[in-house]
């Protein structure tokens, strides 16, 4: 299966495409010490097929698709509003950031 993980390459390029378009999956881990971190934990899930991308949006609200709807079991990992802002704040800064990492 094409999986990448790119938890440690925020903003990184392959080929001239960035990161995170490669492959059926891949995942970015959004922790404090990673050069796009939040406040807190999180993370996020990209990829190319639909059908997975709503299975893993199910999986993530408890397993529902709307509201009082459960169709599998799933868990609560849902992003939350603070850290969501603080990473918008912070994503416009990422090229710079990354560009100036190598002084």
């Amino acid at each position: 299966m094409a999986y990448r993980r790119f938890c440690q390459a925020h903003g990184a390029t392959y080929k001239g495409v960035r990161l995170g378009f490669w492959g059926i999956f891949g995942t970015f881990s959004f922790y404090p010490g990673k050069n796009l971190g939040a406040f807190g934990d999180g993370g996020a899930i990209t990829g190319h097929s639909k059908s997975l991308s709503d299975a893993c949006r199910k999986l993530r609200d408890h397993g529902r698709d709307h509201k009082y709807s459960h169709d599998i079991i799933g868990f609560n990992s849902r992003l939350d509003v603070i850290q969501a802002a603080v990473l918008s704040v912070k994503l416009k800064y990422l090229d710079q950031w990354n560009e100036s990492s190598g002084d």
